[in-house]
């Protein structure tokens, strides 16, 4: 993966968190909708997409990315996993 393209997927992250974190859930779920879904299968993007459903009580799709995001554990670090856990 490129470093923009990475550096890309961190904005999407802070800015969809932010979202989140102002009430705006509903547009955290379209920027992940329009940039995020589909996109790319890069663990922590499915990690901070499945954060954004979670708040918008997706729960089918939390359910179908927490599967995905346990088999990635070794890339996503101690701490996130312990967060996958609590989605």
């Amino acid at each position: 993966m490129g470093v923009f393209y990475s550096r890309m997927l961190f904005i999407f992250y802070v800015f969809t968190r932010t979202q989140l974190k102002t009430g705006n859930k509903n547009k955290a779920l379209e920027t992940i909708s329009n940039y995020v879904e589909g996109k790319t299968f890069e663990p922590k993007s499915l990690y901070y997409s499945a954060l954004v459903y979670k708040e918008n009580k997706m729960e089918d799709k939390v359910v179908l990315m927490k599967s995905e995001l346990q088999k990635s554990i070794f890339e996503l670090g101690l701490l996130i996993t312990k967060s996958i856990n609590n989605l």
